[in-house]
Parts: C-alpha cells; sequence; structure tokens
C-alpha cells in the first residue's frame, strides 16, 4: 500500500535478528526491570533505528537528535535514556493551557548530542 505525504518520505528497515538474543539476556532484564521479552525485543529494534538516524544525522552537520514524549511515559523515557539522550527541558503548556491543573500531562523534551 502506498501512503500520499506531498513530498519525499524516507523508509529505513533494520534487521531483527538478534533482537530476542537481546531481550532474553541478563542485560535487558536489568536495564528494563518491569518489561516484559516482548518489549524489550522491541527496545533492541529501537536502539538500531535510532543508532542508524544518528548516523544519517551526524555526516548531514545536525548536531543533536532531539526526541518529545509525555511525562507520564515512562518506559519511552527509560528507552530514550538507554539511547543516549538526556534531558533537555519540559513545557508545562504543550499539551494544554490548563499547565495549572494538578496532575497535568507535560511535554518532556530529551536531546542526543551527536
Amino acid at each position: 500500500r502506498k501512503l500520499k505525504f506531498g513530498h519525499p518520505v524516507d523508509v529505513f528497515m533494520v534487521n531483527e535478528a538478534g533482537a530476542s538474543i537481546y531481550s532474553a539476556s541478563d542485560i535487558a532484564r536489568e536495564e528494563f526491570p518491569d518489561q516484559d521479552v516482548t518489549v524489550r525485543g522491541a527496545v533492541s529494534i529501537g536502539r538500531r533505528l535510532m543508532e542508524r538516524l544518528a548516523g544519517l544525522a551526524a555526516p548531514a552537520g545536525l548536531r543533536a537528535l532531539i526526541c518529545e514524549t509525555q511525562n507520564t511515559n515512562v518506559p519511552a523515557i527509560r528507552f530514550y535514556r538507554a539511547v543516549g539522550f538526556r534531558l533537555e527541558g519540559v513545557d508545562i503548556s504543550y499539551y494544554s493551557n490548563e499547565d495549572m491543573m494538578p496532575g497535568r500531562t507535560v511535554a518532556v523534551f530529551m536531546k542526543r548530542r551527536l
């Protein structure tokens, strides 16, 4: 199936070989203790995608990769930290103007320098 975006879109694929080996390893269990083997396998694939992205960004003259997630998305924050991202900032009104309400979700911005 083809999707039309109105501009060129790059597609990247990574080899899944080895994802199951990592996901069952002691290192993976230590790094992501609350996640099951399926999630840890996805982390392995996600790492490969991030490394591919970094490998393309640096030669293109980019200095950093920046991502945004919600403060409530703890698995994503753990993943980004595991692949070299560090907290860069938060925006309490990124999702809503009701930023002063208790328990509001806030945007977390993370950066990986290249």
